[in-house]
């Protein structure tokens, strides 16, 4: 998540669950997106994370690394 101006004062929070995903079409071509982030944050995170409560935070979601070819193109290789 970035947070000020980047680098060490970004909130990385690693091994998180997404879901309620939610896309809401805008006028003007534009999309709302809402989901939930269930996180265990560093006790040094927690304050700066609460002081964003009902804030609109810009940040960047990333998707773990496909550990496998059938994890990055959607199907498991079958065994020759």
């Amino acid at each position: 998540m970035a947070y000020g101006i980047g680098g060490p004062s970004d909130i990385r929070l690693g091994d998180v669950k997404v879901d309620g995903l939610r896309l809401t079409p805008q006028p003007g071509g534009t999309v709302l997106i809402q989901f939930r982030v269930i996180a265990h944050p560093a006790t040094d995170d927690v304050g700066r994370l609460c002081e964003m409560i009902q804030q609109t935070v810009e940040m960047d979601v990333v998707a773990p690394e496909p550990a496998t070819l059938g994890e990055l193109f959607g199907d498991e290789q079958k065994a020759a």
